[in-house]
């Protein structure tokens, strides 16, 4: 009898799969104007994807712009008449907040109308659309998936009885 080097093999049966896989959905409602990137076409990171429409977001933003104008020349004019002792400081106040609201809606409106660019969260596939052309969306609605495939990640599944036979580099 002589001893023999046997290799051992292990049968599995696995899949490729992406190492990320993400789901885009509106933040805003509108129509959608402009699909940018077909399905099956590498996307960067920012690349934009798709483009809603602003609706009035731009004449809402130019209508904040000038409330806001106005809120800090009263406000101004309330610090300036308080320093008199001709103005509360409750007035003084309220002029204050009136710039805060003012610049927080200027804000909400510059996002809206910035989240009316989807674009790519990372490196990747366009994988699908869920919307056409035309298709309204509200906020929350799926707008397409986009895939991740560096690395490609490989899964399968070994039976127990296999499990303890496998070692790194098998």
């Amino acid at each position: 009898l002589y001893a023999e080097k046997v290799e051992q093999e292990v049968r599995i049966y696995g899949r490729t799969e992406p190492d990320r896989v993400t789901t885009l959905s509106a933040e805003i409602n509108g129509q959608v104007l402009e699909i940018l990137v077909p399905e099956g076409q590498a996307v960067k990171k920012g690349e934009p994807l798709v483009r809603l429409d602003k609706n009035d977001l731009i004449q809402r933003l130019a209508s904040i712009n000038a409330t806001l104008k106005q809120a800090q020349i009263e406000l101004k004019g309330a610090k300036s008449l308080g320093k008199k002792g001709y103005q509360s400081e409750v007035a003084q106040a309220q002029a204050q907040a009136s710039v805060a609201n003012a610049q927080a809606q200027k804000m909400a409106l510059e996002l809206s109308i910035e989240n009316t660019l989807i674009r790519a969260p990372f490196d990747g596939v366009m994988n699908q659309h869920f919307m056409e052309v035309g298709d309204y969306l509200r906020e929350g609605d799926r707008i397409a998936t986009v895939v991740d495939l560096d690395p490609l990640v490989i899964k399968a599944d070994v039976t127990e009885r296999f499990v303890q036979d496998l070692t790194l580099g098998l």
